[in-house]
């Protein structure tokens, strides 16, 4: 996860579309603050222009004659966004806009897209090259994240502060007995909740910002699994419903603990991760009660 696997060429070539998005987005944007961004396009825009608060990951596919460029989706890690210019988007009709504004895309300015299935077989095939943006030079005071403090991967966990173990995790984790154990001591919290046939016990939840509706729909699908939801709504009304309430109520619990851990935490960057989880699992119970889209 290095830049030094990108060409020169291809990174002068990133960074000049990166920018270009960037300007496309602060376009839309006044300084009033009541522009037409939507909430994924705000949290990337503040990613590449403010790496240090929350970087973003960078996907390169390369093509015989092109690459395509996708930016990491904090809400669902597994679905990328697509950077296109107004002729990338018209080559490729399969890509929807992310957000729906009526004006469109001009001449020279880029946007996001949904990717679409053809590019989801294509990461699935192609393993991507993978950088954090802040690599690219975006940031006007921010050095490459690989030269920032060099001996905390060598010192302990438990010798760690908060916020070292907050940079650690922004750099990318290792899947190392270090790097699952930083990650589950920032994201992991304890809900009591009972998986299917099982009783009830204290279970841990990691809500890894990169995989957060992957892991609150882990919880979910434990409690009350697919196949049976399908059975027991068209034919059990009563328990359905007290699954419905079960997945509630977990949920609820699991936003408690996080709230608890964000009024002692004293890292600006990781409150704010845990602030963006509470308000993803916020909108669910508040949009979503029957939890459908974690079929």
């Amino acid at each position: 996860m290095s830049i030094d696997q990108f060409q020169p060429e291809e990174v002068a070539r990133i960074r000049k579309i990166l920018q270009g998005l960037i300007a496309t987005l602060r376009s839309r944007k006044p300084a009033s603050g009541s522009g037409t961004l939507i909430p994924d396009e705000e949290y990337i825009l503040e990613s590449l222009t403010h790496p240090e608060r929350g970087d973003v990951m960078v996907l390169m596919v390369r093509q015989p004659k092109s690459m395509e460029l996708f930016l990491s989706n904090r809400r669902d890690a597994s679905n990328p966004f697509v950077v296109m210019d107004k002729d990338s988007a018209r080559r490729n009709p399969g890509r929807r806009p992310l957000n729906h504004d009526p004006s469109g895309l001009k001449e020279g300015e880029w946007g996001l897209f949904i990717n679409s299935i053809q590019d989801r077989e294509l990461l699935r095939v192609e393993v991507p090259v993978e950088a954090y943006s802040s690599h690219f030079g975006l940031g006007d005071s921010i050095r490459p994240a690989q030269t920032l403090a060099p001996d905390l991967e060598s010192r302990p966990v438990h010798a760690l502060a908060e916020s070292e173990r907050w940079l650690l995790f922004k750099r990318g984790l290792e899947p190392t007995d270090a790097g699952n154990k930083i990650e589950r001591e920032l994201f992991g919290f304890q809900v009591h909740y009972a998986k299917y046939k099982a009783a009830v016990r204290e279970e841990t939840v990691v809500l890894n910002p990169r995989k957060l509706k992957q892991n609150v729909g882990q919880m979910i699908r434990d409690i009350y699994p697919y196949n049976v939801r399908v059975i027991l709504r068209r034919d059990f009304p009563l328990e359905h419903a007290q699954k419905i309430k079960d997945m509630e109520t977990a949920l609820k619990s699991l936003i408690s603990e996080v709230r608890n851990r964000i009024n002692n935490v004293t890292d600006e960057e990781y409150r704010s991760a845990l602030q963006e989880a509470v308000a993803f699992m916020d909108k669910i119970l508040e949009s979503d009660p029957e939890f459908a889209s974690f079929l």
